[in-house]
């Protein structure tokens, strides 16, 4: 398996998309979200990076680690979840564990309690997906 650092553009897409899902139902301040969205850039970046580091380096090195591994997150996105799309934004969660789960920590991180979180919020946007019968007889 190999681990690569993902792109900012793709790390604040995926936190734009679970703003904007909160937004949607909860309403969006923009102070206490800039907030949030500062801290979870900052965490699925290192811990893309740990991802990366452990594969391709000694654990030894992990301390080496940089504080933000990604220089500069693109500007917020409330329309993410129309401009990327959903089926795309799904990918990019499986894109992003795949280079983020090469180290010990990766199980029962908040980053991936964040993706598992905003794929089960996603699901529920596909198309079709309201007017399906919730059992099946």
């Amino acid at each position: 398996m190999s681990a690569f650092l993902v792109s900012a553009k793709h790390i604040a897409a995926l936190v734009d998309a679970s703003i904007a899902i909160r937004a949607k139902y909860h309403g969006l301040t923009d102070s206490m979200e800039n907030t949030k969205r500062d801290r979870a850039l900052k965490m699925l970046a290192v811990e893309n990076a740990c991802s990366v580091n452990d594969r391709y380096f000694t654990s030894k090195a992990r301390g080496g680690i940089p504080e933000n591994p990604v220089e500069e997150f693109p500007a917020f996105e409330l329309h993410v979840l129309t401009r990327v799309g959903i089926v795309s934004l799904l990918k990019a969660i499986d894109c992003y564990e795949y280079q983020s789960c090469e180290h010990a920590g990766w199980e029962g991180s908040d980053a991936e309690r964040f993706c598992r979180e905003l794929r089960c919020s996603l699901i529920s946007f596909l198309p079709g997906y309201d007017d399906a019968p919730w059992g099946i007889e």
